[in-house]
């Protein structure tokens, strides 16, 4: 028996399952995200305390400005996602008003390369103030 289309009643059901299989496989042909993971503290050893509201950015070769990775939490922790992987090329900068910045290039940081880029950051960065300061409350 021929459908309306002009294929057979079982090749319809065939093509159909072919387009819905294309179809997934295009939509997870996308590129996996990248996860930026830093937890900020100052001090050292037992005196190390998490550092809420440093900054962070990813400085890439070509780019006008700074992507804007956000604000480290109450516990010193900061999570960003970047579409796709990271180029090597990149830096990320963690900073802080009163505290002397961090920079690292992702290369040296990656802690899971892929296809010419970083696809996973995690950070543990402590930040030191500035000379002459022991914090940044302090003036």
């Amino acid at each position: 028996m021929e459908l309306a289309n002009g294929l057979p009643a079982g090749q319809r059901g065939r093509m159909r399952a072919a387009a819905l299989v294309l179809a997934f496989a295009v939509a997870c042909g996308h590129e996996r995200a990248a996860l930026v993971a830093l937890h900020v503290s100052t001090g050292q050893g037992t005196a190390e305390k998490p550092l809420e509201g440093a900054s962070g950015t990813l400085d890439c070769p070509g780019e006008l400005l700074p992507q804007e990775l956000g604000k480290s939490d109450e516990d010193g922790d900061l999570r960003a996602q970047h579409i796709g992987a990271v180029s090597f090329a990149c830096a990320v900068t963690i900073s802080m008003a009163g505290y002397q910045p961090y920079k690292a290039a992702l290369q040296a940081v990656c802690a899971a390369p892929a296809h010419g880029g970083c696809v996973t950051v995690d950070l543990r960065v402590m930040l030191a103030p500035e000379p002459g300061k022991t914090s940044a409350t302090e003036k």
